[in-house]
């Protein structure tokens, strides 16, 4: 689960087990995994994109502070 965007980071370690374990309490397909997947990617990626070099000049590692942000999206999706 190690993939990787400059302006992301890893996004997948953060996001993916958050929504695969929300999905599996609401007994939810593959179709809404994906869907939820996609959500929490796409918050990472527009928060970490306005945030990464603040909180990297802060000592800060986005995957921490961004990471939550896409993770709780993911299973709020995944949760309905």
């Amino acid at each position: 689960m190690d993939d990787s965007h400059r302006a992301y980071g890893h996004v997948a370690a953060e996001v993916f087990p958050a929504a695969l374990a929300a999905a599996e309490n609401r007994k939810r397909g593959g179709r809404d995994l994906i869907v939820a997947m996609a959500a929490g990617y796409d918050v990472f990626g527009r928060i970490g994109r306005q945030v990464r070099r603040t909180q990297l000049d802060r000592g800060f590692d986005i995957k921490a502070t961004v990471g939550t942000l896409g993770a709780s999206v993911g299973a709020a999706v995944a949760l309905g």
